[in-house]
């Protein structure tokens, strides 16, 4: 891509959307069953590229993502 991903994870081309993901260890997958306890994340969908990430920062209860957003 030509463009080097201008505007990349840019506020306005991004929005939470629904999913499940699952934790990683060093990339290895850790699943509820197994004992551990599971965290939720934030899924992010970049509207510009498609792209959707997971973010770790915390999810703090009637407050909007947008707040703890390390941007």
């Amino acid at each position: 891509m030509k463009n080097r991903f201008a505007g990349f994870m840019d506020l306005k081309n991004m929005k939470q959307v629904d999913g499940i993901a699952s934790y990683l260890d060093d990339g290895d997958v850790v699943f509820s069953d197994e004992g551990s306890k599971q965290q939720k994340a934030h899924i992010i969908q970049d509207t510009y590229y498609n792209v959707i990430s997971v973010h770790d920062f915390p999810m703090i209860p009637n407050q909007d993502w947008i707040h703890l957003y390390p941007a």
